[in-house]
Order: structure tokens, then sequence, then C-alpha cells
């Protein structure tokens, strides 16, 4: 079962699951909560929720391998959709941002989330500061390769696939396309993956 830290226990619901191994759940922000439903597999999963009035929201049958980090002020969100898998990812919000994927999605190992830059930088003219934080919204079913990163900004529409090592950080505002590089860009348009193995 997950350990779980929170001043408030009732605000943190976590439904029968298949496979929990080694997996925590720390909320020390006032007024957070966190919902876990049935049927998922946690290998290694740590939640911790800083920031006061956030979320997590994770729906039936995902399997987690990593962390989510809600650090910062602000209301901080994080909800990922029914039958998602994840390999291994480190998922990060702040400043008042919010992650999403819809249902099916599936991310590979070694994938950093991260809506924020956790550090400010200003302009030296103005003193305004230049790097705001901004939601990461992802489709249904859609495919993310290892080691890619998913930065402030990125919207990702249905059907995709996010390449090996490419770094997001826009809207790429087009379904079923393969999306690709450091920066990102969509490669080819009019795709459909599958998730069974082929080797």
């Amino acid at each position: 079962m997950f350990e779980i830290f929170a001043k408030n226990k009732e605000l943190i619901q976590v439904s029968g699951q298949k496979v929990i191994d080694n997996s925590s759940v720390t909320v020390k922000g006032e007024n957070s909560s966190v919902i876990i439903a049935g049927g998922g597999m946690y290998r290694g999963a740590k939640i911790l929720i800083e920031s006061d009035n956030s979320s997590v929201l994770i729906e039936e049958g995902v399997i987690f391998t990593g962390s989510i980090f809600l650090k910062g002020k602000g209301r901080n969100s994080v909800r990922i959709g029914r039958g998602s898998t994840f390999g291994n990812a480190t998922i990060i919000c702040s400043e008042g941002s919010s992650f999403s994927c819809g249902f099916d999605c599936m991310f590979a190992w070694a994938i950093e989330v991260r809506t924020t830059d956790s550090h400010g930088i200003f302009d030296l003219a103005t003193g305004e500061r230049v790097n705001a934080p901004e939601n990461i919204s992802i489709g249904n079913h859609v495919w993310v390769a290892a080691k890619a990163t998913l930065a402030k900004g990125t919207t990702i529409g249905d059907g995709c696939v996010v390449g090996m090592n490419s770094f997001c950080n826009r809207d790429y505002g087009v379904e079923n396309s393969i999306i690709v590089g450091n920066p990102a860009r969509v490669a080819r348009s009019g795709i459909r993956w599958e998730r069974p193995l082929l080797g």
C-alpha cells in the first residue's frame, strides 16, 4: 500500500490497486488533495504536494513509476487520464500551473515534465520577469518516447507520437502527428500508433 503522510488524511483517497511497491503520498500544503482511482499499478511512485489548494487526480487503470511534485505558491494540479502508463517520469508543477494528459497515453522512461523553470529570469531594463510558468496539456492516446522533455507551454493533440530525446515547448496544434527534435517540430502528420510490442 501507499505510505501516506498528511495533516488531513480525509483529502487523500487511494482506491484498491493491482500492485503497489515502495510508493508514497506526502501532502504538506493546506487544503490539497490526492485522488487515485482503482485498478492501477504503482512502483516507486512518489507524490509530494507542498503548495496549498492543489490537487492530483489519477484515474482508473493507470500504471505509474516516477514522481509528481507540486510546489511554490498558487493552486497547482495534475490529472492523469484512465489507462495511461508511465515507465518513469518526473512531473513538476509550480506557481499556479497544471499538467494534464488524456486517456491511454504511453509515457516511456526518463521523461521530464515541467510547467516552471523554478528560478526567475528578469529583463535588465524593465525588471519584468520573462519566464512565467505555463500549463502543459496532452491529449488522448499520445505516446511520449524515452528521454523526452515536455516544458512549460507544451500542448500536444490526440494520437500524436513524441520522439526520443525531443524537447517540446509550444502548442503543436496537429493531431495524429509525429513530433521530433530539439526544439521539437511536426515531422509527419496523418499517422496512428498502436500499443502492442513488435519486438
